[in-house]
């Protein structure tokens, strides 16, 4: 678009992956890019033709971190991450870092495939086992609608402690 049809500013993308890929083409044209929810600190650090409107990873994962310990007293989490998804890496990243610094304790990480067949179910089946310490609540670090998805099916799969959710963004 930018090379071809001469745009003159770019509204997107969306996700960090992208924006990455498209920052520096629009930088070396000069052209503005502006990312309403590009969450990776690499997109903006491409040029001083790159934005966002959004906060950043390290910002929503420290803030998620200090919530769920100050606010809602949680002392044992589980942790889901999309090893897909760097919005769900990074997110978990710091969230878990900000947790621990903050003094609680990571009792379970949950890797998973969004998307892939059944596998989004396998955390849950790991989490409902009697071998995993209980956690107190659980961060999924994806988006909001697969995140209640996964929830539910844990409550219901018989391990009411993670109930409580902590939202991601």
């Amino acid at each position: 678009l930018v090379a071809k049809d001469g745009v003159v500013a770019i509204l997107g993308e969306v996700a960090s992956s992208r924006s990455l890929e498209a920052a520096p083409i629009c930088q070396s044209n000069k052209t503005p890019m502006i990312s309403p929810s590009s969450t990776n600190p690499k997109v903006t650090q491409t040029g001083d033709y790159i934005f966002r409107v959004c906060f950043i990873d390290p910002f929503q994962g420290t803030v998620m971190a200090n919530f769920a310990r100050k606010t809602l007293k949680a002392q044992k989490v589980a942790v889901f991450t999309d090893v897909k998804s760097d919005y769900s890496k990074g997110l978990a990243k710091f969230f878990k870092e900000g947790f621990v610094k903050a003094g609680g304790q990571i009792v379970s990480e949950l890797d998973y495939n969004g998307g892939v067949g059944n596998s989004q179910s396998a955390p849950i089946n790991r989490l409902a086992q009697p071998a995993t310490a209980s956690p107190r609540g659980t961060i999924s670090a994806r988006a909001a609608r697969s995140r209640c998805r996964r929830t539910g099916r844990s409550h219901r799969a018989g391990n009411p402690t993670t109930s409580r959710l902590f939202p991601a963004a």
